[in-house]
């Protein structure tokens, strides 16, 4: 994450939202390059350890030499918008300056559903997989939490809790799987959790998983 610079000191903020994708903000400096702000984000399912290309958003037009610097920065996603993220970052003009930037992380693995009706079909539809994976469909009645952990899938672990029912599975095809289950007419009225899983990667090493979506049995 140098944008090209090689940096002898950097410092950033980590924040993740609720559907797995990552943002990072940071500074950098070297004795040639004066204090920099860059921002970069790796998406849920992007390969381990891979992030996106760097981008600057701010540049400093003079040195700091002190042995602090940067002290008050922050990164958070925004409440009213999800996928959002704010930074607070510092750099330097003729004297330390607070440069504030805005973004949006594109959309990672996620969950969308109709509703729950008893005796009646229902859509659970995953977006942004990889045209020609396989897409399952997972589902919990005990509530969502640090659910099991399948070796099948790399130990990825769930978000939703034991025990845990597969409704069945789809092929991913124009960035979308798509399953069409019939509700069991005697179901009561109750929460179901719901999360997809893609099985990807050398021994499901990088499986990744969607956001958990509660829908209330009608």
């Amino acid at each position: 994450m140098d944008d090209g610079l090689n940096f002898d000191s950097w410092f950033g903020d980590v924040n993740v939202d609720a559907a797995g994708n990552m943002a990072i903000a940071y500074n950098g400096s070297s004795p040639s390059h004066y204090i920099g702000v860059f921002r970069t984000q790796r998406l849920a399912g992007d390969p381990a350890g891979q992030v996106d290309a760097t981008t600057r958003l701010q540049r400093s037009n003079s040195p700091e030499t002190g042995p602090r610097w940067g002290d008050y920065s922050g990164l958070e996603e925004d409440p009213a918008a999800p996928g959002t993220f704010w930074c607070h970052v510092e750099y330097r003009t003729a004297g330390w300056r607070t440069w504030i930037g805005r973004w949006e992380v594109a959309p990672g693995f996620t969950l969308e559903t109709g509703p729950l009706v008893r005796g009646q079909a229902a859509t659970l539809s995953a977006l942004h997989a990889l045209d020609g994976e396989r897409v399952y469909f997972l589902y919990s009645t005990t509530g969502r939490g640090a659910g099991s952990c399948f070796q099948q899938l790399g130990r990825l672990c769930l978000g939703i809790d034991d025990p845990v029912k597969i409704a069945g599975s789809a092929t991913s095809a124009a960035g979308a799987a798509t399953l069409v289950a019939t509700v069991p007419s005697r179901t009561p009225p109750i929460p179901v959790y719901l999360q997809a899983v893609v099985r990807r990667g050398a021994g499901a090493a990088d499986s990744i998983k969607s956001n958990v979506v509660v829908e209330v049995v009608q």
